[in-house]
């Protein structure tokens, strides 16, 4: 009986060390648990640290723009400066007086690229192939009366006699 009670009493401390051991494998499964999720969040705070920093980059570069919209006018201020065309782009904003530049930079590249602006190209191209001067684009031959440079056959336009030929 004493035997059997020892035998026992050696089983119940063996599943006892057991389930200690148990408890500490799942106590340091739970601290690297929690040690990489403090990992992954200081990743992503990192992150998003570089991220904001890059916007704000890229905002402060696009606002150094003329037009902040497409590549092709993204040129610094002081390189438009030069030329006389910014001078007068610069004096009809000026007259117009948009909200923001990046508002007039959106407003003009629609403006390039809209249905409306590659008509009138393509208008202005049909005018420019004309055979003849003063003759109309639609094909028909005939030519307005007063105008007085498609009246003559050739290519010398009549004078009026009062006028005089400063050349």
């Amino acid at each position: 009986q004493q035997q059997q009670h020892h035998h026992q009493l050696l089983l119940h401390q063996q599943q006892h060390q057991q389930l200690l051991l148990h408890q500490q494998q799942q106590l340091q499964q739970q601290q690297q648990h929690q040690q990489q999720q403090l990992l992954l969040q200081q990743l992503q705070q990192q992150q998003r640290h570089q991220q904001q920093q890059q916007q704000q980059q890229q905002q402060q570069q696009q606002q150094q723009l003329v037009f902040p919209c497409c590549p092709g006018h993204a040129l610094p201020l002081s390189r438009r400066a030069n030329s006389r065309t910014s001078r007068s782009i610069s004096g009809i904003t000026r007259m117009l007086q948009p909200a923001t530049a990046d508002r007039h930079g959106a407003a003009h590249c629609a403006a390039l690229s809209g249905p409306v602006v590659q008509e009138r190209a393509a208008l202005r191209q049909s005018k420019t192939r004309s055979p003849r001067l003063g003759t109309p684009t639609d094909g028909s031959n005939h030519r307005p009366v007063n105008n007085r440079i498609s009246q003559a056959g050739s290519g010398r336009p009549i004078v009026p006699l009062r006028v005089k030929r400063l050349f």
